[in-house]
């Protein structure tokens, strides 16, 4: 629905008289369901099938492989969970497609690992019997339906949101897409009210800052409260292969929510991030033999940094993806803005992002889509 003429004209116009540095009053935290972090092996045995029951499919992408369930646990069936499945993608590196059993190296090179003591994976153990099942052949094509034998690659990454609230199922049902133009009146008026109504939930970026959870997925931390930030390997990176790359670098200070918040005295820490996160991912993912020669090679020229407006979340994040990762929504138009552009606009006018109109995209089914057009909520079936 659209929004009340009157109502949003008036809220224009006293917004007149705010300053431009106007940002979201932080809001006091939502209450947090009593769950200390579990154990690998405790997530494992809890979030098995066996042990959840389908409430509903929230939403299927054929071309991205991925799908979303509305579920409950068995043991205790008044709370809600979203379990996300995504096939793994394939490797793209030479050896590790040969480390995961795609494809064979040449003879002469197996033998020359075994006489330098290499270790070569050839038991039934560890690589499945092959089995195949024929499903075309014409000419010189053949299609094949692979059953068994490429185990190592067939992995499905699984995330679970539990427990889920409402707001966590509106990310993950079927949405349209509208473009929007944010006004600085409009931001001060309409999306700062909004933000600081809405109970924070960032109780898993704050655990990722104080080394409570996540440690083992922290590639740089640094506690300084002004110029500090901790680098992490976002959730959706398995951390395996390297033109997926995906990390965030989340900065310490909490008065910093998103680009409307940044000003050129913002620009040290931003310059900071942006070299300390890359000089710490090139010399991590990049991978030399005993001979010298790169077996993997990430360079600072091949990591994109940038900015979503509107963020997932607020409080101040970098992205880094690999350049070369494909198609990714994330880079899109209308989302993310490229981190020198940033600093670049910064150093030009100290306000850029507080007076400026930002196009942005948002979903029809989101929160952000509901305070600006006033549509109506999700008809999700949550338990309460």
């Amino acid at each position: 629905m659209p929004v009340n003429a009157s109502k949003r004209q008036s809220a224009l116009n006293s917004a007149d008289h705010l300053h431009s540095e106007t940002s979201p009053i932080t809001p006091a935290k939502r209450p947090h369901p009593n769950t200390s972090l579990v154990s690998e092996e405790d997530a494992i045995v809890r979030f098995r099938p066996q042990n959840m029951h389908l409430v509903s499919v929230l939403s299927c992408d054929a071309s991205a492989k991925r799908i979303a369930l509305h579920t409950r646990l068995n043991d205790s069936p008044d709370k809600d969970a979203i379990v996300i499945f995504e096939k793994s993608a394939f490797p793209r590196e030479p050896h590790e497609l040969i480390r995961d059993g795609v494809i064979y190296a040449r003879p002469e090179a197996e033998h020359e690992k075994k006489a330098n003591g290499e270790h070569i994976i050839e038991s039934a153990e560890e690589k499945s019997k092959w089995t195949a099942k024929l499903l075309l052949s014409n000419d010189v094509y053949y299609r094949l339906y692979v059953t068994h034998g490429l185990d190592l690659v067939s992995g499905v990454d699984m995330t679970v949101i539990y427990p889920a609230e409402k707001h966590h199922f509106k990310k993950y049902l079927p949405s349209g897409c509208r473009l929007y133009e944010e006004t600085p009146a409009i931001y001060r008026s309409i999306i700062v009210p909004f933000l600081s109504q809405k109970p924070r939930d960032l109780s898993w970026v704050e655990n990722i800052l104080s080394g409570e959870a996540e440690t083992d997925r922290v590639i740089f931390s640094d506690g300084d409260p002004e110029q500090g930030f901790t680098l992490v390997l976002d959730y959706r990176w398995s951390g395996r292969q390297l033109n997926d790359l995906h990390c965030l670098g989340i900065i310490r200070r909490s008065d910093v929510t998103c680009l409307r918040d940044l000003r050129a005295s913002h620009i040290p820490l931003l310059k900071r991030m942006l070299h300390e996160s890359r000089t710490v991912l090139s010399d991590k993912y990049t991978l030399t033999s005993e001979a010298g020669q790169y077996k993997q090679r990430l360079d600072r020229d091949q990591i994109l940094a940038f900015f979503h407006y509107p963020p997932t979340f607020y409080h101040l994040h970098m992205h880094f993806i690999h350049i070369n990762c494909g198609e990714n929504h994330s880079t899109r138009a209308g989302r993310a803005h490229v981190a020198e552009e940033v600093i670049r606009n910064l150093e030009i006018d100290s306000e850029y992002y507080s007076k400026r109109v930002i196009t942005v995209v948002l979903h029809e089914s989101g929160p952000m889509f509901e305070a600006v057009h006033g549509t109506a909520g999700s008809k999700t079936d949550v338990a309460d």
